[in-house]
């Protein structure tokens, strides 16, 4: 199954995608939940950024959340989810917005508060060690996404993918609600931060 959205990913690199063309950018097939398992199984071999691995792929799978936006979370920002169940977003292009955070999404911000190392950023002190992170993470991803997709898989996991298996996610559970299709569209829409039509 792929989910299909206009929202500018032709400017933003996408981990575990060999091609910068906007149609594929565009359609990252959404994940499974034995694949998430594995990747997430993955992140807690012994490495000093296993933490932050397992950030990046709870916070996409559960909350939508871009790469780029995870690693600039900060302390304040996490603690008021943490107390208010929304976490507020600034996306790449300026954009606010609230996202929900269920229980495994404020588990893994509480984690990372008692993991900073500084007073402000989850992610290291200066900007040095979060470039350090993100590059572990991107190692990470594409040296163990073809096992966590396993071998009967025709298509990458993506980044990307994450992110649209959460949207698809929050969409069976709003129709599940009796939300109508157009209305849970668009607080979808919302929530991850897209600009422009989707669907499933």
């Amino acid at each position: 199954m792929f989910l299909v959205n206009k929202d500018h990913a032709s400017q933003w690199h996408d981990i575990g995608q060999s091609t910068a063309s906007t149609e594929v950018a565009m359609e990252s097939r959404i994940w499974s939940q034995a694949e998430y398992i594995r990747m997430t199984a993955a992140c807690l071999e012994n490495n000093e950024f296993h933490l932050h691995r397992t950030s990046c792929i709870v916070l996409a799978y559960y909350a939508g959340l871009r790469l780029e936006e995870i690693f600039r979370l900060d302390i304040r920002t996490t603690q008021t989810a943490i107390d208010c169940g929304f976490i507020t977003i600034k996306n790449p292009f300026g954009a606010m917005r609230k996202v929900p955070i269920n229980f495994p999404v404020r588990i893994q911000l509480e984690k990372l508060q008692r993991n900073a190392k500084c007073d402000r950023q989850l992610f290291g002190p200066n900007n040095k060690s979060i470039e350090a992170a993100k590059e572990d993470f991107a190692s990470f991803f594409n040296q163990n996404w073809r096992n966590a997709a396993g071998s009967s898989s025709l298509s990458p996991l993506t980044f990307k993918g994450l992110r649209n298996t959460c949207a698809i996610n929050w969409c069976r559970a709003l129709r599940r609600k009796g939300m109508p299709d157009d209305d849970a569209r668009c607080q979808i829409t919302s929530w991850m931060g897209w600009d422009g039509d989707w669907y499933v």
